[in-house]
């Protein structure tokens, strides 16, 4: 807010706020040039911050003049500098009494009504100025604020870009609230790179920081993450956003504990806080203690300015901590929602998968959403290709064609379905649309060569991707798809140069690493796929799945299982519903002489997966540990009935000892 108010103190010495200024690329929040000699005093002390002495001889003025809108903007800005809201208000109102065109005291109202929370009256006022100026930049900027701060983050973003083309280059804040939009909309990737350009031009941007370090932590980018709101922390820490930032920061790190204190006292002093409230609650989740948790999130959800989006986001952080029908409930709570529908019917498949019930997501997509919504038979579309029904894909795809005549995503679903179906012309004719729709860029051109691979053509597969990086050498995906297409034909040299210089090219990016630990693996170096997988660990944060598979491999050395468990138990914090990591987690846990424990995690995921020998062969050892003969009995000679089971050995050896 002082940021703003200064801002408003230095366009006041400029010119005239009225109709007849014309400002340039910037707000002209003006009074005359040449001020009376109480006024310029006044003017002086605000920019002194001193907001008493101004706002006296801002009075004195008005007893002589009291039609001196001048003076009244002096008084209103004393005002809210000391926080006299109503003071301030009063001074304002009285300023657009006298001049209804006014337009720096529209402004000031505007901001004004923004910190006292009442964002529809902040947007009656901002559009005003639109009236008296629709070429000022801030003033736009300001009135997405209040549209964010009102629940309604595309009109804001639709400002964000609207102020964007009015000025001559996009400034830091009008960026910062455009990823804040982007955030609110749950377009996380998109708020992260908005936020990455705000803090290039501000590297101080204290919000920015800290917003960026809870998208990336939302992306799993934990690594990334934790400089960031470290440097939130260092900055201001006792500033509201830095006590945020290391509640955050603590959680991460693992001490909860101190990170619910600090949270529960935030929240008491700003109850209407949704960001505050959602980590509360993801730390309460953290702790075990599912149904405070779930206060906070509903407390969350009341003070957003989007309920919609923030009911699926905690669906989201529900689903991550396992509770399933949870994330279930909040999904279905917001698919009539107009922003956040789309998000919710993403967060129902994937709970349902979770489940392995992708049956059931179809049922609800069906009934649940409008014949006449584009973005359903989308969503529909690809449930069906997931679920390998690439026929009933086709119906959906070609129904959002028929919906949206211009859309491009249909015909990426189309030439997928076709693929495989393994209808040549079909597939081909729709990335060529796909292709056409982006002027041929490097992406689309990718995309068409993996379509061709799809069909079972590698050749023109990487005649393709080789096209894409003789114009682009460094494009991720071309390069990825080509170094799988080596690594198949056993062209495991040429992959890993490819492979190296694609991480050198991308340093942000895990895949990369992944690829090349996949590629170790295939070679039988395990001591070089680690390494791989600890490199994409500093590059992308906790995935789930490079931990799992870390923690495996780390496992079969005993000297080195306790790491192992550690990796293991993060990934099983993040993916408690996957049943591989659940299966690594409980094994680790016994070959770490936690036994009981390990019981546990094994049954869970022996009943999300019954069919899998490994896990009913690991769960039959743990039991046999226990003491639980018949109830091992019954694992391992489950296990041994999976024709070529790599462990039939070892459960044999196990089970006769049983008899």
């Amino acid at each position: 807010m002082r940021a703003l108010i200064l801002t408003a103190l230095v366009g006041l010495l400029l010119g005239a706020g009225t109709a007849s200024a014309t400002p340039v690329g910037s707000l002209d929040l003006s009074g005359p040039r040449s001020l009376p000699p109480r006024l310029a005093e006044a003017v002086a002390a605000l920019k002194r911050n001193q907001p008493e002495a101004a706002r006296s001889l801002a009075r004195e003025v008005l007893r002589e003049e009291p039609n001196s809108v001048f003076a009244h903007e002096v008084l209103a800005v004393a005002g809210l500098m000391t926080r006299q809201w109503k003071e301030a208000e009063t001074a304002l109102l009285e300023a657009v009494r006298i001049d209804p065109r006014r337009l720096s005291a529209r402004v000031l109202l505007g901001q004004l009504y923004l910190q006292t929370g009442e964002p529809e009256k902040a947007e009656t006022h901002l559009r005003e100025a639109l009236q008296i100026s629709r070429g000022a930049a801030v003033v736009r900027r300001t009135l997405a604020e209040a549209l964010l701060a009102g629940g309604r983050p595309r009109e804001a973003l639709a400002e964000l870009e609207q102020s964007a083309r009015a000025g001559p280059r996009k400034d830091p804040e009008t960026v910062y609230l455009m990823a804040s939009a982007y955030h609110e909309l749950g377009r996380l990737p998109e708020a992260e790179r908005q936020l990455d350009e705000v803090l290039t031009a501000r590297p101080d941007h204290p919000a920015a920081l800290l917003l960026q370090g809870l998208v990336k932590l939302e992306l799993r980018k934990l690594v990334q993450a934790e400089p960031l709101l470290r440097q939130v922390t260092l900055k201001d820490p006792e500033s509201d956003w830095g006590r945020l930032g290391w509640a955050v920061l603590q959680r991460v790190k693992g001490d909860a504990s101190s990170s619910r204190s600090i949270l529960e006292r935030l929240t008491k002093e700003r109850p209407r806080w949704p960001l505050a409230q959602f980590q509360l609650g993801q730390t309460l989740l953290a702790l075990g203690d599912r149904e405070a948790a779930l206060r906070a999130f509903e407390r969350a959800e009341q003070a957003s300015a989007d309920p919609g989006v923030a009911r699926v986001r905690v669906g989201e952080a529900l689903l991550s901590a396992g509770d399933i029908p949870g994330a279930l409930s909040r999904a279905r709570s917001a698919m009539d929602s107009a922003t956040a529908a789309g998000l919710a019917r993403q967060l129902l498949i994937r709970a349902h998968a979770a489940q392995g019930r992708l049956d059931q997501a179809e049922v609800e997509l069906k009934t649940r959403t409008r014949d006449a919504d584009p973005r359903a038979a989308l969503d529909l579309g690809n449930l069906y290709l997931r679920m390998n029904r690439p026929r009933e894909a086709i119906d959906q795809f070609r129904k959002v064609s028929r919906l949206q005549p211009g859309a491009t995503e249909p015909f990426v679903g189309l030439a997928l379905a076709h693929a495989a179906l393994g209808e040549k012309t079909e597939a081909l004719a729709a990335a060529a649309r796909v292709v056409k729709d982006h002027n041929g860029s490097a992406d689309s051109q990718a995309f068409l060569g993996s379509i061709h691979e799809r069909l079972r053509q590698p050749r023109e597969a990487a005649r393709i991707y080789r096209q894409v990086l003789d114009r682009d050498p460094t494009h991720l995906e071309a390069g990825r798809a080509l170094a799988h297409l080596h690594m198949r034909e056993n062209r495991r040299g040429e992959a890993r140069r490819l492979l190296e210089d694609l991480a050198r090219a991308h340093p942000g990016s895990a895949a990369p690493a992944v690829d090349l630990a996949n590629l170790h693996l295939q070679a039988g170096r395990t001591r070089d796929a680690i390494a791989a997988y600890r490199e994409a660990l500093t590059r992308g944060g906790d995935d789930p799945l490079v931990l799992n598979n870390l923690a495996y491999l780390l496992g079969r050395e005993p000297g080195a299982r306790r790491e192992a468990l550690g990796l293991a138990e993060r990934a099983y914090r993040l993916a408690p519903g996957s049943t591989s990591v659940a299966d690594t987690f409980g094994w680790l846990l016994f070959l770490n002489g936690e036994a009981a424990a390990a019981e546990g995690v094994l049954v869970k995921a022996a009943g999300g997966d019954p069919k899998n020998p490994e896990i009913r062969y690991h769960l039959g050892a743990v039991l046999a540990s226990l003491g639980k003969s018949n109830q091992a009995k019954r694992e391992l000679e489950q296990a041994l009935r999976s024709p070529g089971f790599a462990g039939a050995d070892e459960a044999r050896r196990i089970l006769e000892s049983l008899r």
